[in-house]
């Protein structure tokens, strides 16, 4: 795993590199020309990101989210809901810095950024997508009427759907690379995916679109984001109009709203991305049925090498009996966890609030013409 670091790290630079070396040999004349040079400085800076600090602390949270940890443990043999005994002293890493910690005794540094490479290839296929589809005459890209591209519900519904088509696939494997105890090699993705994938999802991979109460999840997410969106969108044009002496009583509103329909989200959107996790490490066989990612059919048929990083303990504790669709998934998490635990991930919404602070500011020095 440390080499994909080095590589994945040259892979940054490559493209930052092309980039400016584009930049200085390109005349400042030929705009057009200069737009794919940009969008290679773009990629490289995003994935120098992405990866070494946005990706650890994904992977941390992904492990807190999806982390077992029952209030109560049911007596051996006791088909009794009443008939149970407390669960262990030892505390569950349910926080960021225990499972951190945890992380890092069991796996070391490099468990850190486990999944980098589908991580990798699935910001590179949204960057790609994105330039396709919002870069009117770059690349093929939208050539017809901007009224019907720019501001409209469905557009943003339509991108929403084409985001989970592209990205489903990564976020199943990426959690399940997350989530394995074993050391995936680099050098042979291949068997990477036959440990992390069924042999029914091998020979047919839209099987991931049929994990049960996945795509409904995320197309719920995909919905609560679009109207938060819009929200946003309606709520700052209408308040970009208000007369410069109303400035002072607007500003703490502006804030006030902001917050109120970002909390609102995130109440709704945190279990969803919840569900979406755990739901994402189970495995689709044939004939629909469901089971928990199991690698120990392959490992016993072939010598592939591939060894766990601990033989002593996981970092993470998956629960036994899968989970079989979303509203299965939900009112086991609330009987067994408690409804506290829906929220356990709330770190991930830490990445959405710098970027609603950073629009806030602007807004304000907007508002007082500043910029």
């Amino acid at each position: 795993m440390l080499e994909s670091k080095k590589q994945l790290a040259g892979l940054s630079a490559g493209f930052f590199g092309v980039g400016v070396f584009g930049l200085y040999v390109t005349p400042r004349s030929n705009g057009a020309q200069v737009i794919p040079f940009v969008v290679c400085m773009w990629i490289g800076m995003g994935l120098f990101f992405a990866i070494g600090i946005l990706l650890p602390f994904l992977n941390v949270v992904t492990r807190v989210t999806v982390y077992y940890a029952p209030n109560v443990i049911r007596l051996e043999g006791s088909e009794d809901e009443e008939a149970h005994i407390l669960g262990p002293s030892e505390p569950a890493p349910t926080t960021y810095l225990r499972m951190r910690r945890r992380i890092l005794r069991v796996e070391g540094k490099t468990g850190l950024i486990k999944g980098c490479l589908p991580f990798a290839l699935k910001f590179l296929m949204l960057t790609v997508a994105y330039v396709l589809y919002a870069a009117p005459g770059i690349f093929g890209g939208y050539r017809g009427n901007p009224s019907l591209l720019h501001g409209t519900l469905l557009r943003a519904a339509m991108a929403a759907c084409a985001n989970i088509l592209i990205t489903l696939p990564f976020q199943v494997i990426s959690t399940r690379c997350i989530v394995t105890p074993y050391q995936l090699p680099w050098s042979r993705p291949l068997s990477s995916l036959r440990l992390l994938l069924s042999e029914a999802e091998l020979k047919k991979p839209w099987l991931l679109y049929a994990i049960s109460g996945l795509l409904p999840a995320l197309l719920l997410m995909a919905g609560v984001e679009v109207v938060y969106d819009r929200v946003q969108v309606v709520f700052f044009e209408r308040y970009a109009i208000l007369p410069p002496d109303g400035a002072s009583g607007v500003i703490p509103l502006r804030v006030f709203l902001a917050l109120a329909t970002f909390g609102v989200k995130s109440v709704i959107t945190i279990p969803l991305n919840m569900v979406v996790i755990r739901l994402s490490v189970q495995q689709t066989n044939l004939g629909g049925s469901i089971q928990l990612a199991d690698p120990s059919p392959y490992l016993e048929e072939s010598d592939s090498g591939i060894r766990k990083y601990s033989e002593d303990e996981d970092v993470v504790q998956l629960r036994e009996e899968p989970y079989t669709g979303l509203v299965n998934c939900l009112r086991s998490i609330i009987r067994e966890e408690g409804g506290l635990a829906l929220y356990r991930g709330w770190m991930i919404c830490l990445t959405q609030g710098v970027t609603l602070a950073w629009v806030l500011v602007i807004a304000m020095l907007q508002r007082w013409g500043v910029v």
